[in-house]
């Protein structure tokens, strides 16, 4: 998603049919429920630019923790 700037995944069944979508708003509310997860990719076990992603949790967990 990152490297493609893509920020919606569409998940289709074995029939090709939309069962859902993957948003980047889904994937940064698991972080927050997974530090372990949080922690590789902070700790540089990833290979995603950190400092994107970094900024990019950052300006969602301030926005829907101090700005609901």
């Amino acid at each position: 998603m990152y490297e493609r700037k893509i920020r919606r995944i569409p998940i289709v069944d074995k029939n090709n049919n939309l069962v859902g979508i993957v948003t980047e708003k889904d994937i940064f509310n698991a972080l927050l429920k997974n530090k372990d997860l949080l922690n590789s990719i902070v700790d540089g076990n990833s290979s995603m630019d950190q400092k994107f992603i970094l900024k990019r949790f950052s300006n969602f967990w301030l926005n829907n923790t101090f700005f609901k």
